[in-house]
């Protein structure tokens, strides 16, 4: 189970009448309550007529947002929950640095214009 999982899970104990689909599907990807995700939410609340319990679960779950981590914590502190870990060096995958390659001007070719 993954923060956003466990958020939305705590945010509909929190909010019995909240709709379970536009919980998941507005906070999916949304990291903070900034004004164009709240003005989204007061535009979509209308647009759906979302009860205050869908509103605040939302809200609720967009102002506990924690990027995922490998301890498994989450908003409301539940450490019950942990998230795959790799256990062999060898499973790790590696991603070479970019590397800048420098390729010299042709002869007679003069740079600064």
């Amino acid at each position: 189970m993954t923060n956003h999982q466990h958020n939305v899970e705590t945010a509909l104990k929190k909010f019995p009448k909240a709709k379970r689909i536009a919980v998941e599907n507005f906070t999916f990807g949304s990291t903070k309550m900034d004004m164009a995700t709240s003005m989204n939410l007061g535009v979509d609340t209308a647009a759906y007529k979302w009860n205050a319990h869908t509103v605040n679960a939302i809200r609720w779950v967009i102002n506990h947002y924690q990027p995922e981590t490998l301890a498994g914590a989450c908003a409301c502190g539940n450490r019950s929950f942990v998230l795959p870990t790799v256990t062999k060096p060898e499973n790790l995958i590696v991603v070479p640095e970019p590397v800048e390659t420098l390729v010299p001007a042709p002869a007679g070719w003069d740079s600064v214009g």
